[in-house]
């Protein structure tokens, strides 16, 4: 009976490793066309504020996209690491240019969730750890000075700042409480 429950769960695991895979190809066919027009709009925005880095930055994220949707052979484990690479990145670099206004966290809520659903159980947790080091790091860095505000008062506002970081906390604990409590 041992065995049978084994060879079992080994079944479930290779199902839910199939699921996995064609679900990232869903989802990086579908950012790709959605993407585009992200960049486009994103990128006609920032050159009107003159951040031609930042359009820079969106054409080569969205090159890299194309290249890990394209590229089948790179396999799943590569592809899942550049696109939380590429959704950390996009967080990152919407910290920097908005602060807290801009959608920084939205980002790493789905870094955490994409690092929940494609990744081991445990990744999830470390995404959550990271999404919340990095909140604190850009609050720390906004509220004392170290980094531009990009905006006058929600930037550098620690009442604020805290809220955010409280609510990336509860998204990101909501996201990774349920993925993991899928049995599997």
């Amino acid at each position: 009976q041992l065995i049978g429950s084994m060879r079992d769960r080994a079944a479930t695991l290779k199902e839910l490793q199939q699921w996995r895979e064609q679900l990232l190809r869903r989802v990086l066919h579908t950012t790709v066309v959605i993407g585009f027009l992200a960049v486009v709009v994103g990128s006609y925005y920032r050159f009107t504020q003159q951040n031609y880095a930042a359009v820079i930055m969106f054409w080569l994220a969205y090159g890299l996209l194309l290249f890990i949707n394209f590229q089948q052979r790179l396999g799943y484990a590569l592809r899942v690491r550049v696109m939380l690479f590429l959704l950390y990145g996009l967080a990152v670099g919407d910290f920097l240019s908005d602060g807290r206004a801009g959608g920084a966290r939205l980002f790493l809520v789905a870094f955490i969730f994409a690092a929940a659903l494609f990744l081991e159980k445990q990744s999830g947790f470390y995404a959550l750890a990271i999404s919340l080091g990095t909140g604190i790091i850009f609050a720390f860095g906004f509220v004392t000075g170290f980094f531009p505000s990009p905006t006058p008062i929600s930037a550098v506002d620690s009442v604020g700042w805290i809220s955010s970081i409280l609510v990336l906390a509860i998204l990101g604990t909501f996201v990774v409480a349920s993925i993991n409590s899928v049995s599997y």
